[in-house]
């Protein structure tokens, strides 16, 4: 089923844009959470006069994603302190939601959870990497470095 995207999906575009989607995905998570409408002469004749609005809408938003990407880039490491029991390992896990928490408090940089990507568990001490994909085409790579807390 081809659909036109009316907000941005994760993994699969941003707003104004034409996608092929199985019918299922369509049907049950897409049209009924409003993010998207069914390709049709009229959705068309619509997006069409909507386009320039669409497209500088999200020139905006990936200039804005530019410059967090770039306060980024200047951070050499982020540091996280956690308790720890035997053997350096520590209670719990450091989750990508410890990690936007922790962006935003020292840094000032609002981040939703969803958008960092922690590739493996964090349960030891240790220096770990961590990409954050903000969106198509801006991406970048921290390193999480995990402390013993005093």
């Amino acid at each position: 089923m081809e659909v036109i995207l009316l907000k941005e999906v994760p993994g699969l575009g941003i707003e104004g844009d034409i996608k092929n989607v199985k019918d299922g995905f369509a049907r049950n998570y897409l049209l009924p959470g409003k993010l998207a409408v069914k390709k049709s002469a009229i959705s068309l004749s619509i997006l069409e006069k909507q386009k320039s609005e669409i497209e500088k809408k999200n020139q905006e938003i990936k200039s804005a994603y530019n410059e967090i990407k770039n306060k980024i880039d200047g951070i050499d490491s982020l540091t996280i302190k956690v308790k720890t029991g035997e053997g350096d390992k520590i209670y719990g896990t450091v989750t990508n939601a410890d990690v936007s928490k922790k962006l935003k408090t020292e840094f000032s940089i609002d981040i939703d959870k969803k958008k960092i990507l922690i590739r493996e568990h964090i349960k030891m001490l240790g220096i770990y990497p961590v990409f954050i994909h903000l969106m198509d085409g801006v991406a970048s790579e921290i390193k999480l470095q995990v402390e013993r807390e005093e």
